[in-house]
This record gives C-alpha cells, sequence and structure tokens, in this order.
C-alpha cells in the first residue's frame, strides 16, 4: 500500500478547489498523486485513484489483495 504523504506541497493547479473539496466531503486528505514507477519516473498512485473515487482506504490497495498496481 503507498504510504499517505502531507499534500500540502503539491501543486494542484488548477485542481486545487476541487481536491480540497473532495478532501472536506470525504473528511480524508488527499493522498500523494504518484509514486515512483519501475524506470524511476511517477506514475498515478493507486491509492490517490481509490480516494478520487471514495472508496475506503485498502478497498482496492490492500497488499493481501495482490492487485498489481495497473489494475
Amino acid at each position: 500500500m503507498t504510504t499517505h504523504r502531507h499534500t500540502e506541497l503539491v501543486d494542484w493547479g488548477d485542481y486545487a478547489a476541487a481536491v480540497h473539496r473532495w478532501e472536506r466531503i470525504t473528511g480524508r486528505q488527499a493522498p500523494y498523486p504518484t509514486q515512483p514507477g519501475r524506470h524511476g519516473r511517477p506514475v498515478l498512485s493507486p491509492a490517490f485513484v481509490e480516494w478520487l473515487m471514495g472508496l475506503p482506504p485498502g478497498w482496492a490497495t490492500h497488499p493481501q489483495l495482490g492487485l498489481p498496481r495497473t489494475a
């Protein structure tokens, strides 16, 4: 599972208002949106996608599920 880092340092740009609104609605801080990929380049974080969909933490990212990042 991806660790949740403080996202105050993330420049959400045009999406800042929507991200902060969703944080208020869900009652959870947005997880960091990317993680290092296999080749060192950032890739979308599954925990962030899970958060965007409003799913509870671990719903799709719990290690015991064994799902690959792209699933």
